[in-house]
C-alpha cells in the first residue's frame, strides 16, 4: 500500500488559494512571467499527453509551487546578469574572467530606510573591488546622478554608481579602494551620498575695468593640503606654467562679493592679474548640497568661450572646512590678455543636489582572494 503525502498546499481553501495566486501575478515581475512562458510552460505544453489531469485544488497549489521555482531561478540569473553587467560596464571583455575567480557576497545593513548590500568582491594587485548595491525601501532618494560622496575603505579610492535601475529603486556601486599592506578583515562604511543634481547657468557681465583688483597682496601656499585642481595640459605648456606653480600663490578674499547665481551665495570674491593671467577667486556654499563650480569667459558676441588654463581649489584662512572637507574657494586662471577682456562676460554653471542623505551604512569584510591577472584594465575611464 502506497503512503499519500500532502504537498504542503493542499491544507489551503481555493479561496486562499486564489488569494495566494492572485498575489503572486502582482508581485511577479512582466519579464519574469514573459520568461516562465517561453523557459516553462512549452516544454509543459510538449509533454501534455504524459500528464494526467488534476483536480482544480491540486492544479492550483501546482501552478503555485512552479511559480516559485521558477521564480526563484529567475531571481538567481537576474542577480548573475546585473553583476556580469556592471562589470562589463567597466572591465569589458574581462568581466567573465572576474565573475568566476571574484568571491560572492551577501552581507546587508540597512539605514535611514535605505539597505547596503555587499554582492561580490576581488583583489587585483593593491586595489580591492567590491559590488555593492544600495537600495531606496521607502522613498526615490536614489537617481542616475548619485554621487557617493562621504564613504571609507582601506586607504582610500573611489566608490561610484555605475547603474541605477527606476524600478527597483537601487543603485549598483563600484568600489575601489588601495592598500598597501594585508588585512584579514576590513571594513566598508557609507555616510553620506546625494542625488538629483540641478545645474545652474548664468551669465554675468562685468566692469572690468572697475572690478579689477591691482594692488593684490598674494598669498603663498605650503601645499599641505596637495594640489588638486583641473587642467588643460596644452594651454598650461602655451604659458609655461604648471598647476604647482599657478597655485603655490592665491588670491586672498577682496570682498567683491559679484553675484554669480540669483538666489545663491554664489559670489566672485577677487579679481587679478599675475604673469599676464587672469585670476578669478569665487566662493560657493561649503555643504554637500553643492557639487562641483566652473567658470568661463564668454564673447558678448556669443561666438567665442574662453576655458580657464587651470582650475584648483584654495586653502586659506577664510575657509571654514566645515561639512564636505573641501575648500570654500575655487580659483580660475585664464590666458586673456586686459585689453580684450571688455568684450567677455562671465559665465558660470553651479551643481547643486537636491537630495542629502547622511546615514551609517558599515559592513565588515574579509580581504579577498587576488585574482592570477595583474592590472586589471577599465574601460569606462
Amino acid at each position: 500500500m502506497n503512503k499519500y503525502q500532502k504537498e504542503p498546499f493542499e491544507e489551503l481553501t481555493d479561496e486562499q488559494l486564489d488569494e495566494l495566486l492572485a498575489q503572486m501575478n502582482q508581485e511577479m515581475p512582466h519579464d519574469s512571467k514573459e520568461k516562465i512562458k517561453q523557459t516553462v510552460f512549452e516544454n509543459i505544453n510538449k509533454e501534455t499527453e504524459k500528464i494526467k489531469p488534476l483536480k482544480p485544488k491540486k492544479k492550483k497549489w501546482a501552478a503555485i509551487l512552479g511559480a516559485v521555482a521558477v521564480l526563484s531561478l529567475m531571481v538567481g540569473y537576474t542577480q548573475l546578469d546585473t553583476i556580469k553587467a556592471a562589470y562589463t560596464k567597466v572591465f569589458g571583455t574581462e568581466a567573465d574572467k572576474i565573475l568566476v575567480e571574484a568571491e560572492k557576497l551577501n552581507y546587508s545593513v540597512e539605514d535611514q530606510g535605505l539597505r547596503l548590500t555587499a554582492k561580490n568582491t576581488f583583489k587585483d594587485g593593491n586595489t580591492t573591488y567590491v559590488l555593492m548595491e544600495l537600495k531606496d525601501l521607502t522613498g526615490d532618494r536614489l537617481s542616475e546622478d548619485t554621487s557617493i560622496e562621504d564613504w571609507s575603505m582601506l586607504n582610500g579610492g573611489n566608490t561610484r554608481v555605475i547603474n541605477y535601475d527606476e524600478k527597483t529603486k537601487t543603485a549598483t556601486l563600484l568600489v575601489s579602494s588601495v592598500s598597501w599592506e594585508e588585512h584579514k578583515d576590513t571594513g566598508f562604511m557609507l555616510k553620506r551620498f546625494v542625488s538629483h543634481r540641478k545645474e545652474m547657468k548664468n551669465t554675468v557681465a562685468i566692469d572690468w575695468q572697475k572690478k579689477l583688483v591691482t594692488d593684490v597682496k598674494w598669498k603663498k601656499y605650503d601645499g599641505e593640503k596637495g594640489y588638486g585642481g583641473g587642467y588643460d595640459e596644452d594651454a598650461l605648456k602655451k604659458v609655461n606654467k604648471t598647476l604647482e606653480e599657478l597655485n603655490s600663490e592665491y588670491l586672498p578674499d577682496n570682498g567683491l562679493s559679484i553675484g554669480l547665481i540669483p538666489n545663491e551665495d554664489v559670489f566672485v570674491e577677487n579679481m587679478a592679474y599675475k604673469d599676464g593671467l587672469l585670476h578669478v577667486l569665487a566662493k560657493y556654499p561649503n555643504t554637500a548640497e553643492f557639487s562641483y563650480l566652473f567658470l568661463e569667459l564668454q564673447s558678448k558676441d556669443s561666438k567665442n568661450v574662453i576655458s580657464s588654463v587651470a582650475s584648483y581649489s584654495v586653502y586659506s584662512n577664510e575657509t571654514h572646512n566645515n561639512e564636505t572637507g573641501r575648500s570654500d574657494y575655487e580659483e580660475f586662471v585664464f590666458d586673456i590678455k586686459e585689453s580684450d577682456l571688455q568684450n567677455y562676460d562671465l559665465t558660470v554653471e553651479v551643481g547643486k543636489n537636491q537630495t542629502v542623505v547622511s546615514g551609517n551604512w558599515a559592513i565588515k569584510l574579509k580581504e579577498p582572494k587576488e585574482i592570477e591577472k595583474k592590472s586589471i584594465k577599465r574601460y569606462d575611464t
